[in-house]
């Protein structure tokens, strides 16, 4: 029998295998982060997407992912492998709808949520304070209860005739923008 067969689930395994002790996070373990910028994620609930977020998040130095109740496990082995990694140097953060609004609440942050219906555009994105980037779910977007919360809509303008980006891919182009200087 092959032993990598049997401990993973891809065709073709690189063939490493780890077994990590995993440090969950939680609403305390927020109120304390002294990050600046956070990534929200809203029911996102595919696995390469999850990972692509992360690993994205991790490459423009945003070290805090708040991953929202009805959302895929970032710990879920394709994500870790969409990761490249990156789920191993990022805080993740697990909260219901919520905590979440508490957390705005009493941390004052501002929230900017990603949305086809936007009245911002990309490249006015804000930088400064406790900013908290809000991805939302493949096929239903960010909730409408943060939306109405978030201090800033933001949509991406498209060129063509496609009506909306692929989860991962709009989490990248905002992520990018957000870190780049002025």
């Amino acid at each position: 029998m092959d032993v990598m067969k049997t401990l993973t689930d891809t065709e073709a395994s690189q063939g490493i295998i780890a077994v990590m002790g995993v440090k969950t996070r939680g609403f305390e373990d927020l109120t304390c982060s002294k990050g600046r910028g956070f990534v929200v994620i809203d029911r996102i609930q595919d696995p390469g997407n999850m990972g692509t977020i992360i690993r994205t998040a991790e490459a423009f130095g945003i070290g805090d992912v708040i991953v929202l109740k009805g959302s895929v496990n970032p710990f879920n082995p394709k994500s870790v492998r969409a990761s490249a990694g990156g789920i191993f140097s990022e805080r993740i953060y697990f909260l219901d709808r919520d905590l979440l609004f508490r957390w705005k609440e009493e941390s004052g942050a501002f929230w900017i949520a990603t949305t086809g219906m936007g009245e911002t555009e990309l490249q006015d994105i804000k930088r400064e304070g406790k900013v908290s980037l809000v991805f939302g779910n493949e096929a239903d977007g960010v909730g409408e209860d943060i939306i109405q919360k978030a201090e800033m809509r933001l949509r991406i303008p498209l060129k063509g005739k496609a009506d909306s980006l692929n989860v991962a891919v709009a989490a990248a182009l905002v992520m990018y923008e957000y870190a780049r200087e002025k």
